[in-house]
């Protein structure tokens, strides 16, 4: 058992669907747990279309019993393709990289001609240092970046960046790590919202799945995978028993003296002929093929019992998370049908 930290949910997980149907039936009645068995919710992330106008907010009330005061300016935009981002760390800037996201909080002092102001002496007040400053910023971003505007699921794919003017932001001892944070959290969510005024966009988990199927049902699981699952194939590749982790000093066995009875499911023409060519074209036919391909998360629900059956038991598949994407076409709008509800 494990705790999805997306949905909440508490997974249940077993080797094949057969397992767990007998898992949660012992659960049940031998146990008499009280749980409820439904589907796995696919964790999905929203993202920014266009970047937004600088947005500020001032902070100025009690916050644990104390006054709180501090006032910040920030901007979002989508990251760009292939936009990964590094951490840097600086007294005056600093950017770090997570959950997909990137933020910096940076330390600004712009000069206005028409109102010359004085220029900043480095100092920040006794309970602030620069450290705990560009933590509480940053803090305050990623708590705003945790839920949508439009859709309850967390912003992924987005550059959020935060400044404050420590000579007209900060006010004394009223401004604490608490006030800090607030007012990130603040001016990051209307930013969000400026920004999502023209609409966001829904990301999904894609997967890089690796099927294992045998040659004579190689057509019907790519055909599935290309017209029902919306996949990407990569690859088609033949799996060489020979080198998959044997040692290289053991004999190679010719297959066409060894004897295994017939295929039940294989065709009829499998071990008609006994001659030299067919054997070996028996065995190729019998060959294991390999199927690599990127697939949605969501079209991977119940998979496996759908291969078995167009494979005849024969084919098994893995698969590992590779990352978000954006969802698009038709299956964006039944997807924002199924989320909003109409």
């Amino acid at each position: 058992l494990s705790v999805d930290e997306d949905s909440g949910q508490t997974l249940l997980s077993g080797m094949g669907e057969f397992h767990l149907e007998i898992a949660a039936d012992r659960l049940i009645k031998d146990l008499k747990a009280k749980a409820t068995m439904g589907k796995i919710e696919i964790a999905y992330r929203e993202a920014l279309l266009l970047p937004s106008q600088p947005r500020t907010v001032l902070v100025n009330r009690e916050i644990a019993g104390k006054k709180a005061k501090a006032s910040c300016t920030a901007t979002v935009r989508p990251l760009a393709a292939n936009e990964g981002g590094q951490n840097v760390f600086d007294d005056y800037e600093t950017t770090i990289v997570e959950h997909g996201n990137s933020i910096t909080t940076a330390i600004s002092t712009p000069e206005d001609p028409s109102e010359p102001s004085k220029p900043w002496n480095g100092q920040l007040p006794s309970q602030l240092s620069s450290e705990t400053l560009h933590m509480s910023l940053r803090n305050g971003a990623l708590a705003a970046l945790g839920r949508g505007i439009h859709y309850p699921f967390p912003f992924h794919n987005v550059h959020v960046t935060i400044t404050i003017d420590p000579r007209t932001e900060i006010f004394n001892t009223d401004t604490t790590p608490a006030a800090l944070s607030s007012a990130s959290r603040e001016a990051t969510r209307s930013a969000l919202s400026n920004a999502a005024q023209t609409g966001t966009a829904i990301m999904e988990h894609v997967m890089n799945v690796t099927v294992n199927t045998d040659e004579a049902s190689l057509g019907a699981v790519v055909k599935d995978l290309n017209s029902e699952r919306g996949a990407n194939v990569l690859s088609l590749e033949d799996v060489d028993v020979s080198t998959s982790g044997v040692r290289e000093n053991l004999p190679i066995i010719d297959l066409r003296k060894v004897y295994a009875p017939r295929d039940p499911f294989e065709g009829g023409t499998a071990f008609m002929d006994q001659q030299e060519d067919d054997a070996m074209s028996n065995s190729n036919s019998r060959g294991q093929r390999t199927v690599k391909a990127r697939v949605p998360l969501r079209e991977m629900m119940g998979y496996l019992k759908h291969l078995r059956s167009i494979t005849g038991g024969r084919g098994s598949f893995v698969m590992s998370p590779d990352r978000f994407e954006r969802v698009m076409g038709r299956r964006e709008k039944v997807l924002q049908k199924e989320l909003r509800g109409y």
